[in-house]
């Protein structure tokens, strides 16, 4: 069986969400599959079905009685809450294959215990199977549907959500006859403020909702009521995409009373309810259920945070103590989920044969996998993995099915919106973790501080950027996120980035290296830019390998002309080598002989960017960059800018000599010495120096060293000159043009 989460109505959209992106299908040899839907449905269709039967277990026999999970849309959370509905859920009418007045519920018994024959949790704990088994009755609340323009219309959704969970019930037990004792008196009050939300949901508007804020927990007082007098026993409560209600709310006039008005709803289903045998709410975003010590603080969270910080107020040594636990381990995608979908789609699929079950799992491994929830083997997104087995069953080359299929999540922007809204925040974020993605870094250059900010995590150069990921922060749109803090924070609950042991940030996987790559890309490169030029990665390579520098002093230019709207002034120099490096690795990056790379710190300091040419049948080149920035003072005039540009390009090139930076290269049949000024009015100027390494022949015995020599190129007096008088930001590169040609495959 392939894994199958096929969604009721996911063929069209659903109220209040009409630009969220439907659910991803996708068809496996012939079987429909789909993320985010229901067990049963796929399993009456014949989808492949990864098991995940062992939460049922794991929810139950959880010490905690009330459980939150937020992971990022995709991940599986919702086919894990209908799995968990379908076992223990009594058998009602609703179950039977008709609807006659003497439904056959023994029948509809052995149909459902079907679905979980030859299951995990059969075969691990038959006993458990055995004593538990539709049991329990369990309340399945969406929230998706929740949105507000007014106070009025978000309770009134919220009555909406409240009014699908109990038309489950209303249904099940229409029949009068499977009714027990005083439950009868029970369902008719159930069935008259159920009619009677009805009504008001088909003919009040959003003011007359307003008076009638109360009466979504009306109606699941009463289902509540009547569920214990039906069947003697507790209940469980499933809650899809919990953090949507208070998404709703955010930044509204009236986001007060609305959060009110849903965090004491769940206070009285989930913390003061004698009924409750077990919670589980799930969803993307980690909101704060409680306030001054009250609301739901009982409630155990589990995240892609979770392992990293304790409940409440955080030191240091907190940091990575908890465990996630056994039921977080059953989300996602793990390596033993992984082997047995590649497996299964071999035998089904004759294109997919002509790959190893190893090779196809190396490649899901890199391009889906990465994410670390605190446990010892990382986790994939199984969104990922099922397009990318689609594609492979479909014929494509394995190369083309690791291609960017989570583009976005939920109705949240993509990386490339972000980036586009957040720029300055972006270009703090990005050099550094493009750069630990691709050298492999286990040290990350963004590290997590505790909650109080004492917790400090040095690397072994000490050059790492340290934030503060909070529980509570989201935005109302992405245009309100207000520091780097902030956008973290989202980036990582999203599934953008992942967290890993010693609380570093990182990119997890290839896919979201590529959405990385092309959201800097598009904000770097206009699509009318000489980088853009399919070409203009060989013609770098060429000029370099010749001693031309006007090459990488347009690159450069294309760097500084993208970041009109950054604050400049908190620009210093070795932002501006963080941002060209990440340039130079979006163009010359995917070339093998081409190495570029940051210098660790010595006494005599470090080089800016240093490149590495190793081309085929030709001779071994380093290029040596030192950038020095143009201060405001000096800057006042555009041609004050370009006078003090001269004077420090050459003095960044007379330091690479003097400080001793090409030591480190000795070696090298080739040096190029690259001394770069850039700042205000997007003035680039550049000179260059040409070396050869070879035998000093007033040395005794010959020893090599560098020696200045003249290069292809003109030289002009002793240098080479190469300069971008600049303009004054009106020429902005327009960032949001087409991704380029030559960066189409990551």
């Amino acid at each position: 069986m392939f894994c199958g989460y096929k969604a009721p109505g996911c063929d069209k959209p659903q109220p209040g969400h009409d630009s969220d992106p439907l659910p991803p299908t996708a068809r496996v040899a012939g079987k429909r599959v789909a993320i985010g839907g229901d067990f049963l449905e796929t399993s009456n269709k014949g989808g492949f079905i990864v098991d995940k039967t062992l939460t049922c277990k794991a929810l139950l026999e959880s010490p905690d009685r009330v459980v939150r999970i937020c992971l990022p849309w995709g991940f599986g959370k919702s086919f894990n809450l209908s799995v968990i509905a379908q076992f223990f859920n009594t058998v009602t009418a609703k179950d039977c294959l008709s609807d006659t007045e003497n439904p056959d519920l023994n029948a509809a018994l052995e149909r459902r215990r079907k679905l979980f024959c030859g299951s995990l949790l059969e075969q691990h704990h038959p006993e458990f199977v055995e004593r538990h088994f539709a049991t329990i009755p369990a309340i399945q609340i969406d929230f998706k549907v929740s949105f507000g323009k007014s106070l009025g219309s978000f309770y009134a959704s919220l009555a909406s959500a409240i009014y699908s969970a109990a038309t489950f019930w209303v249904n099940a037990y229409a029949v009068p006859e499977l009714l027990k004792g005083r439950a009868r008196a029970k369902y008719e009050a159930l069935e008259d403020t159920y009619s009677t939300m009805r009504t008001y949901l088909r003919k009040e508007n959003d003011s007359q909702w307003e008076a009638r804020g109360g009466l979504a927990y009306g109606l699941f007082s009463d289902l509540s009521e009547f569920l214990v007098a039906q069947h003697g026993s507790k209940y469980i409560i499933l809650v899809d995409e919990y953090d949507q209600p208070l998404k709703a709310a955010l930044g509204q006039t009236w986001q007060a009373d609305a959060d009110d008005a849903y965090l004491g709803m769940l206070m009285e289903m989930f913390k003061g309810n004698d009924h409750l045998a077990k919670g589980l709410l799930v969803g993307v975003h980690e909101f704060k259920l409680s306030d001054r010590e009250s609301g739901l603080n009982s409630a155990k969270e589990l995240s892609l945070t979770t392992g990293r910080y304790r409940g409440g107020k955080a030191g240091a040594d907190d940091i990575g103590d908890e465990s996630p636990g056994p039921l977080a381990a059953l989300f996602a995608f793990t390596r033993e989920d992984l082997a047995e979908l590649t497996k299964r789609t071999r035998e089904v699929s004759k294109r997919t044969r002509c790959y190893s079950q190893e090779h196809i799992m190396e490649v899901i491994e890199t391009w889906c996998g990465g994410y670390d929830f605190g446990f010892p083997t990382k986790r994939y997104n199984p969104l990922s993995v099922l397009k990318f087995l689609e594609a492979l069953a479909n014929g494509d080359i394995i190369e083309a099915a690791a291609a960017t299929y989570w583009v976005d999540t939920g109705n949240v922007a993509s990386i490339a919106q972000l980036a586009r809204d957040h720029c300055e925040e972006i270009l703090r974020l990005a050099p550094r973790l493009l750069h630990d993605y691709r050298t492999g870094a286990e040290d990350s250059s963004i590290r997590v501080a505790g909650q109080d900010g004492k917790a400090e995590c040095v690397l072994p150069s000490g050059d790492f950027q340290r934030v503060n990921i909070g529980r509570t922060i989201y935005p109302s749109s992405c245009t309100d996120l207000c520091s780097t803090d902030e956008l973290a924070t989202l980036l990582l609950h999203l599934g953008y980035l992942t967290m890993r042991p010693g609380n570093g940030l990182h990119i997890p996987n290839g896919e979201m290296n590529a959405m990385w790559r092309m959201a800097v890309a598009n904000f770097l490169f206009a699509a009318n830019s000489a980088a853009a030029c399919s070409s203009f990665p060989t013609m770098v390579i060429e000029q370099l390998d010749e001693g031309d520098i006007t090459g990488i002093t347009e690159l450069m230019k294309d760097v500084t002309r993208a970041l009109p709207k950054v604050n400049k002034k908190s620009y210093q120099e070795m932002s501006y080598a963080d941002m060209f490096r990440v340039g130079l690795d979006l163009v010359l990056g995917r070339n093998p002989a081409v190495t570029i790379t940051s210098e660790p710190e010595t006494s005599s300091g470090k080089a800016n960017v240093v490149i590495m040419l190793t081309p085929r049948n030709r001779r071994r080149l380093v290029v040596i960059i030192e950038m020095k920035r143009i201060k405001e003072a000096d800057a006042k005039t555009r041609a004050g800018a370009r006078a003090k540009a001269k004077e420090l390009a050459s003095a960044a090139l007379e330091q690479i000599t003097e400080r001793g930076y090409a030591q480190r290269h000795e070696g090298f049949s080739l040096r190029l010495d690259i001394g770069m000024a850039v700042g205000k009015y997007n003035v680039v100027q550049s000179y260059g120096r040409w070396w050869i390494w070879s035998t000093d022949k007033a040395h005794p015995h010959g020893k090599p060293k560098w020696i200045r020599s003249t290069p292809l190129f003109e030289r002009r007096e002793g240098k080479m000159e190469a300069s971008f008088g600049g303009d004054d930001g009106k020429a902005e590169a327009d960032a949001w043009g087409a991704v380029l040609p030559y960066l189409g495959n990551f």
